[in-house]
């Protein structure tokens, strides 16, 4: 038996890779576990952070209600249970985002539970191994993998070990495009026995043992119809981004007289202050309460359409900035910064960042929290994802080319 020490951090560890890897591949995981053990190496650090720290460090997982379970999990793992997660997998599936997967994986790397995670990897194999993926449809072959996992875990073993070796045997060899000649268990494979004619003559003399119900053995059986599922959709959306700038009249003017009135010799200290100036700049953030993509992250105020019309910008910014209280400094004046496309697993975003500046700027924020006003340069410190990284970044170097010609500053 393990001391409660080592129960409460191996559990830790195994819980935080696997939320890691829902969705997301062992090479993009990696550094970001060893960032994450290296701030948080035991699960009574993290339960007393707030969301904005993690949401700051898990900026590029992606799915970022994985991180608010997370937190909310470690901090009920933590008061309710010493820091140790149980080994139940009704009480683990009450824990906020732990379903059927992670409750198993926690309990079989965990306490040894016999048992194996199946997932598409463990499917695959186990499909292969009876010749059966063609026989039932989604649902049956779950239930038929899990019979497999269940005579597998019968005998004495380390079925931690045993459910690793199957995953790592799925995502190395027997993959969508196996490698069976070097597979360790291609003997009992009724697929590769099959497609090897050494031995094809024997496949189906083979005896079943009694009562079997593993391997379909009417192999007459005509299949008419596989059923296949149904992927998403990809969809293209327009987004259009309004950076909104306060309007500092003190700064433009100090800006002014340091820059604009200097001769052509002095071109790069004007552009150094120009550059200086724009990054000490104060743009507004808004932070999103929905639980969706961008769930809990701040974000430059956008609106998504289904087609793009320049004719109609000025009207979409113009109610945007009704519904926030305030006015646009220039009239119906927005300057176009840059575009640039953003992909999700299922979604395109085509955006335009287009650039305003308010004079009324404290009504933005009076009484709403969720409202905050960002210096640029200070905006790492503030929790936003990949998508609003790349707008900052597009947006340096829109300003950075002109400020390099000066065209837009020195008329």
């Amino acid at each position: 038996m393990y001391d409660k020490e080592h129960l409460s951090t191996k559990g830790y560890q195994i819980y935080i890779s696997e939320i890691m890897l829902q969705q997301t591949k062992v090479h993009t995981v990696l550094n970001f576990y060893l960032k994450w053990m290296n701030k948080w190496n035991n699960i009574f650090d993290l339960a007393k952070c707030n969301l904005d720290d993690v949401l700051i460090l898990w900026k590029g997982l992606g799915y970022y209600n994985r991180a608010k379970n997370l937190l909310e999990c470690c901090k009920i793992v933590v008061d309710k249970y010493n820091g140790i997660f149980p080994n139940d997998l009704k009480l683990l599936k009450t824990l906020p985002g732990i379903g059927d997967y992670t409750s198993k994986a926690i309990c079989i790397h965990l306490y040894n539970r016999k048992d194996i995670c199946i997932d598409t990897n463990i499917i695959r194999i186990f499909s292969r191994i009876t010749d059966t993926i063609n026989y039932y449809n989604s649902g049956t072959l779950l239930k038929h993998c899990e019979k497999v996992s269940e005579i597998l875990c019968s005998g004495e073993s380390n079925y931690s070990d045993l459910s690793q070796a199957f995953m790592d045997l799925g995502s190395s060899v027997c993959n969508n495009s196996p490698d069976c000649s070097q597979c360790p268990i291609n003997k009992y494979c009724m697929i590769y026995l099959k497609s090897n004619k050494k031995k094809q003559h024997n496949l189906f003399n083979t005896k079943h043992p009694e009562h079997c119900n593993l391997c379909v053995n009417d192999r007459n059986v005509e299949i008419k119809y596989v059923p296949l599922a149904k992927r998403k959709k990809k969809t293209d959306k327009i987004c259009l981004v309004l950076l909104i700038k306060q309007n500092d009249k003190k700064k433009k003017n100090n800006m002014n007289k340091n820059s604009c009135t200097k001769k052509l010799e002095k071109k790069k200290t004007a552009s150094r202050q120009i550059k200086e100036s724009y990054l000490e700049d104060t743009y507004m953030m808004i932070k999103n309460t929905d639980t969706n993509l961008f769930s809990m992250h701040y974000l430059f105020p956008f609106i998504l359409l289904d087609t793009y019309d320049k004719n109609d910008c000025v009207k979409h910014f113009n109610d945007l900035l009704k519904s926030l209280n305030v006015t646009n400094s220039e009239k119906d004046r927005y300057l176009y910064i840059n575009n640039f496309k953003h992909k999700f697993s299922h979604l395109t975003y085509h955006t335009h960042i287009y650039l305003c500046t308010v004079s009324d700027w404290e009504n933005i924020t009076k009484n709403n929290e969720e409202r905050k006003w960002v210096i640029l340069k200070d905006i790492r410190n503030f929790t936003h994802n990949t998508f609003c990284q790349n707008i900052i970044d597009s947006y340096k170097k829109s300003m950075n080319e002109k400020i390099n010609g000066l065209s837009e500053y020195c008329i």
